[in-house]
């Protein structure tokens, strides 16, 4: 199988070389934030390609652009646009994860609209807000993205890989699986365009995408948003394994945002300049795979049910214990009270009975007096 992927490998070189295979070109768009109304970046691809942000930033334009223009090393985003509110070299630019927006909208989809604000630049020398945004983005042909459901092979150097309907809602109860194979010495790259898939009890039980890798298994599911995460194979195989369950919930609250789910869209090349041979297809309900699911999600769904347990024994057994402390203070609080209570008669039955002789030794005295002048 190596020899046969090795050799193809070749000839597939040959061919990209004869044909000269167009490569996407990435487009640029930008909004200036000196513009009036309300800043927005806008831009869309044709209706049978997708949209792919590469990455957007916020940067200060250089002053002087004047040789920067003439030597074509600063041109317009888009037609009556400045160069001051598009990137040339010399500018100062931030694309930290904190400049760069929610693009999830806009991915798989043939039109992006997004309201931005500016920035303040805190990576520059001047130290003050952003002159203008820009997005770089490309728009991938429709039929190069291959449904992880799909039943088809392909051969290729890089190649898409979505669930099914992406960026719409993936259909429930699904199982797919794609092979991944490249030649012998070489490994496979896949990025995360973007994953929103159902959690369950903080676990992927709802709905995965599992990577398997000589015996290893690696799930995902909640939301990874484009450019935070890669994983390298340590081989020249991998395979894919999407599973959505029965329940068809369309969104899910993650951390502060509510978002769609809109299933997954990965990007898959090799580590060197090598063909890559992916087959995809729907799994059957006899299917060892299949099978080897339903007896993991039984043992998964113990294992949550018995940690829930577990915690709520602990909560109840907290809830128990608080209890008791508030008890415990209430009668020490009881107890104090009737000692301040028993202290303050002892004090007027003192003071009282002080009172009491003090008048007796005063009746003595006067009744001593009138004996002594009667006598």
């Amino acid at each position: 199988m190596d020899i046969i992927l090795g050799i193809f490998t070749l000839l597939h070189g040959l061919l990209v070389f004869i044909s000269a295979e167009k490569v996407s070109k990435i487009r640029t768009a930008s909004q200036c934030f000196k513009s009036r109304g309300i800043p927005r970046v806008q831009f869309s691809c044709p209706q049978d390609t997708m949209i792919k942000i590469h990455r957007a930033f916020h940067g200060i334009a250089v002053k002087d652009r004047k040789d920067l223009e003439s030597s074509g090393k600063c041109k317009s985003t888009q037609p009556g646009i400045s160069t001051n509110c598009t990137f040339c070299e010399g500018d100062c630019i931030d694309d930290s994860m904190n400049m760069v927006y929610d693009w999830s909208n806009c991915m798989g989809n043939t039109t992006c609209n997004k309201i931005v604000m500016q920035s303040y630049m805190s990576k520059c020398d001047t130290r003050k807000f952003s002159d203008y945004m820009q997005v770089e983005y490309e728009c991938v042909k429709k039929n190069k993205v291959i449904d992880v459901c799909g039943g088809m092979e392909q051969w290729a150097q890089t190649a898409y890989i979505k669930s099914p309907k992406y960026p719409s809602h993936y259909p429930i109860n699904k199982d797919c699986l794609c092979r991944i194979n490249t030649a012998y010495g070489n490994k496979i790259k896949i990025e995360f365009k973007e994953l929103l898939l159902e959690t369950k009890e903080g676990s992927c039980i709802a709905d995965w995408l599992m990577f398997k890798e000589r015996g290893k298994k690696e799930r995902h599911c909640g939301a990874v948003l484009q450019g935070t995460k890669t994983i390298l194979s340590n081989s020249n195989s991998i395979s894919l394994h999407f599973h959505s369950d029965e329940n068809e919930n369309k969104t899910q609250k993650f951390q502060y945002f509510t978002r769609d789910l809109k299933g997954f869209w990965l990007q898959i090349s090799g580590d060197k300049t090598n063909t890559l041979q992916i087959h995809c297809r729907t799994l059957q309900p006899n299917d060892i795979e299949v099978i080897e699911v339903e007896k993991e999600k039984k043992l998964e769904l113990a294992r949550v049910k018995k940690a829930k347990e577990e915690k709520e024994r602990m909560e109840a057994l907290e809830r128990k214990k608080e209890a008791e402390k508030e008890k415990l203070d209430e009668e020490n609080k009881e107890n104090d009270v009737e000692k301040i209570t028993g202290d303050d008669d002892e004090k007027l039955e003192d003071e009282s009975s002080a009172a009491t002789k003090f008048q007796l030794t005063i009746s003595l005295v006067v009744l001593t007096t009138v004996l002594q002048w009667l006598t």
